[in-house]
């Protein structure tokens, strides 16, 4: 969250050392999110709406101090940084004024909740892969000392001067693709309309020969007006029809040149931030915080699951660690329970 501060309100939370009044809400907010389970009666619960509203109140009051607080420094600050907010609160036309306010508030927090939710779940979910498969741990390392020298503690350094260093990782950025490959945090909606239909594959119309053919294929066109179209990222990435080994930790599939190889990944298949004008606006910025997060911690610190200690024993696919939806992203499962320790590097 003090990320996503950072870039998009040019603010410092101190939400790492210290409580912060922002943080404390949007944390409370999600966790009083609507409860998704199939009784009845958790739904019915008359304190969470007024919850919400008390919690939408702390956030935007927080918010609009924020915002009081960077007018009346704008032209004392002395920054070659440049924030979400700098570029907003730019001149707008007269018709703009009237809502802009409003429109601000809403944006400035959907915007926290995915750069706060999302990337801190995949955080984890990376950190566990990367648990499973040492070779491919040790690559990473590897890559990190020949860009940032065998100097740990020296990285941070490095990177506050030089930042465009996060953009020689080649192989970094194809694991990190893999983990969005294999855990989508989200998902996509969007609106229907009457000149927009779907077709799917339908088999249900034929019959099996005699002689054990597969059926012949037809195409059943669904509308989509007025209805919500939910696209799910993880059904797309983990069809074996478009992907190879799609379940498989693969990163190398990022970097293959040859377009006839079967790790090449299928046009427009990788969507975990969605394409086109409607793409997520801090997918870059979501990168660049994963990239930094590890080029900080893979070398220093060894993860280990530690679910045995929690009784946990439910598995999907195998895996302890696997998507739950509580409350805004997907989020890895019982909280992910784990053991740290220091790398012993050779």
């Amino acid at each position: 969250m003090e990320f996503s501060s950072k870039a998009i309100m040019g603010h410092d939370m101190h939400c790492q050392t210290g409580f912060n009044e922002f943080a404390a809400a949007m944390a409370s907010q999600l966790s009083w999110l609507h409860y998704r389970g199939t009784s009845p009666l958790r739904d019915v619960n008359f304190i969470r709406p007024l919850v919400q509203r008390y919690n939408t109140w702390r956030m935007d009051s927080y918010i609009k101090k924020v915002l009081q607080e960077n007018s009346e420094a704008a032209k004392s600050r002395q920054t070659n940084s440049i924030s979400i907010l700098d570029t907003a609160n730019k001149p707008q036309d007269q018709g703009h004024l009237r809502i802009f306010p409003d429109v601000i508030l809403s944006q400035i927090k959907f915007m926290m909740l995915a750069g706060y939710d999302t990337t801190g779940s995949l955080i984890v979910f990376l950190t566990n892969l990367l648990s499973q498969h040492a070779e491919v741990l040790a690559r990473v390392r590897a890559e990190h000392d020949d860009v940032f020298g065998s100097d740990v503690r020296a990285t941070a350094g490095l990177i506050t001067s030089q930042p465009k260093l996060l953009n020689q990782l080649p192989y970094t950025t194809a694991v990190i693709k893999e983990l969005l490959l294999i855990f989508p945090p989200g998902a996509t909606q969007r609106l229907g309309n009457r000149d927009f239909n779907v077709f799917i594959q339908d088999f249900s119309e034929s019959t099996e020969p005699a002689t054990g053919e597969i059926p012949a294929m037809t195409l059943r066109s669904l509308p989509t007006d007025k209805c919500n179209v939910y696209v799910s990222h993880y059904a797309i990435h983990h069809n074996p029809r478009y992907w190879f080994r799609p379940s498989e930790f693969l990163p190398d599939r990022w970097l293959v040149k040859g377009k006839d190889d079967p790790l090449q990944p299928p046009a427009n298949g990788w969507r975990p931030f969605e394409r086109g004008p409607r793409s997520c606006v801090g997918q870059e910025m979501a990168l660049a915080e994963i990239k930094m997060v590890f080029a900080l911690t893979a070398r220093e610190f060894d993860f280990k699951p530690a679910y045995e200690k929690t009784g946990k024993t439910e598995k999907y696919h195998g895996d302890p660690v696997y998507l739950v939806s509580r409350g805004g992203a997907a989020n890895p499962s019982g909280f992910y329970p784990c053991r740290v320790s220091f790398a012993k590097r050779t």
